[in-house]
């Protein structure tokens, strides 16, 4: 004896129910979801040779170069699978982002010079993430370009190769 708007509403309650306990259970997925369609409603990408040459399964770096506060979110729009980002702990750590950067299951890092404690348990992190075949990306500059061009490359992308060689995807935002 319901009518269509109550079979409609009943339906809405039943998908909202089923769409937070998935979130509880994968909350990467909404997160890479989100960041999907908000990159795709802000930017016009044309992604060349991700496919080919992101591995589909078992641990890779992923170095990036950094132009904007948006890279990790582009790059995890357009990667076919999850990634998980080393980022500086004082951008992790924003009161509100922190919660978002957490579920995304962000790495958070210092400066030797800032905190050689935290610098250690993101290599460790990285290294672990890596041994359970997970896709790592790093900004190996270590800031967002100042003129538009590549930086120096800080050590960090061979510290982690020392520990853990795995494959390495060079990748490059540009435009």
């Amino acid at each position: 004896d319901w009518t269509i708007p109550q079979l409609f509403l009943a339906l809405a309650i039943a998908n909202a129910v089923v769409s937070i306990y998935i979130f509880t259970i994968v909350p990467e997925f909404l997160m890479r979801f989100l960041s999907w369609v908000m990159v795709r409603a802000l930017y016009r990408l044309r992604p060349h040779g991700i496919e080919a040459n992101v591995p589909d399964e078992g641990a890779a770096l992923i170095v990036c170069n950094h132009v904007s506060y948006m890279d990790a979110l582009i790059l995890s729009a357009t990667i076919p699978r999850p990634v998980r980002f080393v980022m500086y702990y004082r951008i992790f750590n924003i009161p509100v982002m922190r919660w978002i950067f957490r579920t995304a299951k962000a790495i958070p890092i210092a400066g030797a010079r800032e905190d050689p404690a935290l610098m250690q348990a993101a290599f460790d992190e990285v290294d672990k993430a890596l041994a359970e075949g997970e896709l790592v990306c790093i900004f190996p500059e270590g800031a967002l370009t100042r003129d538009g061009q590549m930086g120096a490359f800080k050590s960090g992308v061979e510290k982690i190769l020392e520990r853990r060689p795995v494959p390495v995807v060079p990748m490059a935002l540009r435009g």
